[in-house]
């Protein structure tokens, strides 16, 4: 009697570790892809295609799809946007499909000293 009502927390509990593991590793590739747009897009006289580039062929290494990428340059800084599918253990609903983080950095310019 004990384990029929135990069992389905149980299994909860361990879908709920798995589903927030998948969660924080898309976050995590999310943000080491953005981290690499800027980087590339960050260098004076760089397109920011050269960006979203950069953060796809990362995300090409670490992910298998789902991924989608944005960079914008403005006139001083560039940011670079990663919405990235999350893995799901179960369809329940609340449960977050998709995360997006972002980098912006200035871009590389000459000054006077």
């Amino acid at each position: 009697m004990e384990w029929a009502i135990l069992a389905p927390v149980a299994i909860l509990v361990i879908f709920g570790i798995i589903q927030t593991a998948f969660w924080y590793t898309a976050r995590t590739e999310a943000q080491g892809a953005a981290a690499a747009g800027v980087r590339t897009g960050s260098i004076q006289g760089a397109p920011a295609e050269s960006a979203a580039s950069a953060a796809r062929d990362y995300l090409g290494q670490v992910s298998d799809g789902g991924n989608t990428v944005r960079a914008e340059r403005s006139g001083t800084t560039i940011t670079v946007t990663v919405t990235r599918e999350v893995n799901r253990v179960l369809p329940i609903p609340g449960v977050p499909t998709h995360v997006e983080q972002s980098a912006t950095a200035e871009i590389e310019r000459w000054t006077q000293p």
